[in-house]
């Protein structure tokens, strides 16, 4: 018996695996979005982010990770860029606030349109980035 609570109390004092504090929201387009914490535990212990640049719009996506992946893609109209930290809040990424009008009109219905095709996307390649 006295074994097994040494061994418990080692475990709490050195700590097997860290884990860390980190920021989560999904596909955010402002800053206040993504102030959520989460305690982040095995088997997703480290912080990570990807942002989407899609010209007109920035979206930004924080979580726990199972590993940390670092890494860039850009393509002619979008680029997104997956990061990952190992450190309580370190996935504070800024990307400012992302608030615009379409308008109304044919030039407004067009941006629309454009807008789901974009998001549709976006949703299709996010999964896709993540560990």
């Amino acid at each position: 018996m006295k074994v097994l609570t040494i061994t418990a109390l080692l475990a709490c004092v050195l700590g097997f695996g860290q884990a860390y504090q980190c920021y989560t929201c999904n596909m955010a387009t402002n800053d206040a979005e993504c102030m959520q914490v989460t305690n982040c535990s095995s088997p997703t212990p480290y912080c990570g982010s990807v942002v989407v640049d899609a010209s007109f719009i920035k979206v930004v996506s924080k979580f726990c990770s199972a590993a940390c992946v670092n890494g860039n893609q850009n393509f002619t109209v979008l680029s997104s860029t997956e990061s990952c930290c190992q450190s309580d809040f370190c996935n504070d990424q800024s990307i400012g606030n992302n608030n615009f009008d379409f308008g109304s009109g044919a030039s407004g219905m067009a941006s629309n349109i454009f807008l789901i095709f974009t998001f549709a996307f976006l949703l299709s390649v996010i999964p896709t980035l993540r560990i």
